[in-house]
């Protein structure tokens, strides 16, 4: 993850927030919904991307279900925001606190990309599926 792609999901989340604020008069709820890495053919093929080293940074991906349980209760509940990574890992947590503390999100990404990479050469170790 680069820094243009921190800024395109601080961009979106800004926006819908805004629009959330903006249209909740009328009756309108918009929810931000943002999950962490998800163990996708996608996430596989960034394994070996050096720039991608922050999407590694939780010890595992989510699962397919996780995030399809986290995106019905969104619906049903229609949070303002739904932060969902891997339980126990704190990187929602960190995400909010980044919030309201902007200049730790510089001050952890290469800590955060460091372990990332460590977790990108396990995974890029594992025996191949068939």
């Amino acid at each position: 993850m680069c820094s243009s792609d921190l800024a395109s999901k601080h961009a979106v989340r800004g926006f819908s927030l805004s629009v959330a604020h903006e249209l909740s008069p009328h009756g309108v709820a918009v929810s931000v919904f943002c999950p962490d890495a998800v163990e996708t053919p996608m996430l596989t093929l960034q394994e070996t991307y050096s720039e991608a080293a922050m999407t590694f940074g939780a010890r595992r991906a989510l699962t397919l279900d996780e995030v399809e349980a986290a995106l019905h209760r969104v619906l049903a509940e229609r949070p303002l925001e739904q932060f969902v990574d891997v339980p126990l890992s704190g990187r929602a947590l960190g995400a909010k606190i980044a919030n309201v503390f902007p200049r730790l999100t510089t001050l952890a990404m290469a800590r955060i990309a460091q372990k990332g990479r460590a977790i990108q050469r396990l995974r890029t170790s594992r025996p191949t599926r068939s």
